[in-house]
């Protein structure tokens, strides 16, 4: 399971991610938890709230805590990499 202490501009690093039963897991996943391929994630407490977004580029076999907001904008109406330009900052 990722927070955001795990995001970065370049994806999740998972080094250091806290590992969680497999339960705890498949409750997380039908809970929307889990970020797909295009999705932009963006960080949403802590230090580093709004200032650490990045696009999931591959497919993910983590969960992310809500200190981390999903976003799946529509690949008919706005493009992922536009999206995460439009929320980063500076």
């Amino acid at each position: 399971m990722a927070s955001v202490k795990d995001l970065t501009f370049f994806g999740v690093n998972l080094a250091d991610a806290r590992k969680i039963s497999e339960a705890d897991f498949d409750a997380l996943v039908a809970q929307g938890c889990r970020p797909e391929l295009g999705d932009v994630l963006i960080a949403k407490d802590g230090n580093s709230a709004l200032d650490t977004v990045c696009v999931q580029r591959e497919a993910a076999e983590f969960v992310l805590l809500s200190s981390v907001a999903i976003l799946r904008p529509d690949p008919a109406v706005m493009d992922s990499r536009y999206l995460t330009y439009v929320l980063h900052p500076g």
